[in-house]
């Protein structure tokens, strides 16, 4: 399984960014749509660097 970043948006244009294991971008959308069914998918990427991003802004929030 490889890691995916996915970005989702809701209605009132919330965002949300997730990582997400799957086989293929195919499979990561599915499991994106079916754990956050208000979120629309707006980009799947399996860029390590923006992974890596993603986790290091994650415990940014997490330490302030």
């Amino acid at each position: 399984m490889q890691s995916y970043v996915v970005n989702l948006l809701d209605k009132y244009n919330n965002h949300k960014t997730k990582v997400v294991q799957a086989n293929n971008i195919k499979d990561a959308q599915k499991i994106a749509e079916k754990k956050y069914p208000s979120y629309e998918v707006t980009r799947i990427t399996p860029d390590k660097m923006a992974i890596e991003y993603y986790r290091v802004i994650k415990q940014e929030d997490y330490n302030d």
